[in-house]
């Protein structure tokens, strides 16, 4: 699943009245169970392995060729778009429902940014025994070959999220 619909629906679950640290583990929890729907994702391992610590603590690639680039640009583009939509179309009127988003948001996103660290610290235990629960989580059926069947259901799960928080449909 991309990052732009965990972040959406981690968000959405601030319309529903709870407090941030509810809204976000609602995100957290949503991470995984959207990870279980067969989805397309744009990143594969090869490029995450390429990945390592430098020298003062800086993210270095190994080698920075036109596919890394292309990802690190998709990963930003990804991650500043589920903000950008979840603004625009879950826009809270307060500061407090913006934090409340926020952390939503964050919750939903949460997940694979552990998941990139675990390449970076790969001696850590948290993070490989995370990396090793949400690789299992992850739905077995592989759609990647097929990116538009991939993108139009993560179209679909974004419209019947903004369905449900705009009141069209009752849960």
């Amino acid at each position: 699943m991309t990052l732009m619909v965990h972040e959406f629906v981690g968000a959405a679950f601030s319309g529903f009245g709870l407090n941030p640290i509810e809204t976000f583990g609602l995100g957290l929890a949503s991470h995984y169970v959207l990870d279980a729907i067969p989805h397309w994702d744009y990143l594969n391992d090869g490029i995450l392995n390429n990945l390592k610590m430098g020298p003062n603590g800086r993210i270095i690639f190994k080698s920075f060729r036109r596919e890394e680039k292309n990802a690190f640009f998709s990963i930003v583009f990804d991650v500043l778009g589920g903000a950008t939509l979840s603004l625009l179309l879950l826009g809270p009127a307060t500061f407090w429902g913006l934090v409340n988003l926020g952390a939503g948001l964050f919750g939903g996103f949460l997940p694979d940014c552990l998941g990139g660290l675990s390449y970076l610290f790969p001696q850590n235990a948290f993070l490989q025994a995370h990396y090793r629960f949400h690789n299992s989580i992850h739905i077995k059926i592989h759609i990647e070959n097929h990116p538009y069947i991939g993108a139009g259901i993560q179209a679909a799960i974004i419209l019947l999220v903004v369905l449900v928080y705009r009141g069209f449909i009752r849960i």
